[in-house]
């Protein structure tokens, strides 16, 4: 139960992120929005783990979680993420929101084929039919017009389709960070810390470069 309520809010969070990156559309470019997503993240994460786990204990113990064990793996993750987030944020500003959120959702189904060929896990029918009836699910909330995906650039359709590919294999590699006995605190920063350095020059250029942006954009930034 605790997990699916963490599903919940997990796909409620990252649709009001795609609601917010389609507002504040071209003012701001992909990498410039990536960047602050991913500086909030990391200071959510360090500050969540050190009220959870306070740094300098007595007796010397843990600080940051001590160090990565699988420091490739989670580059990896992180890698993975990042390429998938950037092509999906790209994706909504190339099509409709509902067009593009629904074919960013097919990551069950390639979290579930990769996971298979790669972490040796059963791919029962009831889970292709449960995938299958959660994408049925998303189309028809989302109802996405078949002008919509006439109208759509084809590279908005294929930089949606591949964040959906990309994201399965974060979520792959989450899966085997997490069975070799990884610390959370790693698996949540491996993303942003991938991200930041990359979108980094974009963002101090937006910055320098255009600092009479009205004060809405930073609202939707926090």
């Amino acid at each position: 139960t605790t997990g699916f309520a963490y599903m919940l809010v997990s796909t409620t969070c990252f649709t009001f992120m795609a609601a917010i990156s389609k507002i504040i559309g071209a003012r701001a470019s992909t990498e410039e929005k990536l960047f602050w997503r991913s500086l909030i993240s990391v200071i959510f994460a360090v500050s969540s783990h050190r009220l959870q786990r306070p740094w300098g204990s007595a007796g010397g113990q843990k600080r940051l979680a001590g160090w990565p064990q699988r420091p490739g793996l989670l580059f990896l993750r992180g890698l993975c993420g990042h390429v998938a987030l950037l092509a999906y944020l790209e994706s909504i500003e190339r099509l409709p929101l509902a067009v593009a959120v629904f074919l960013g959702k097919i990551h069950p189904m390639a979290a579930a084929l990769l996971s298979w060929l790669f972490l040796g896990e059963p791919l029962r029918g009831s889970r292709l039919a449960a995938i299958l009836v959660s994408l049925c699910g998303v189309a028809l909330i989302g109802r996405p017009a078949p002008g919509d995906l006439t109208d759509a650039t084809l590279s908005g359709v294929l930089l949606a389709l591949f964040a959906g590919v990309l994201s399965g294999a974060a979520y792959c590699c989450v899966r085997a960070l997490g069975r070799g006995g990884e610390s959370e605190l790693w698996l949540l920063l491996s993303l942003p810390m991938v991200s930041l350095p990359f979108c980094a020059p974009a963002a101090l250029q937006a910055v320098v470069c255009q600092p009479g942006r009205g004060p809405d954009i930073w609202l939707w930034f926090s």
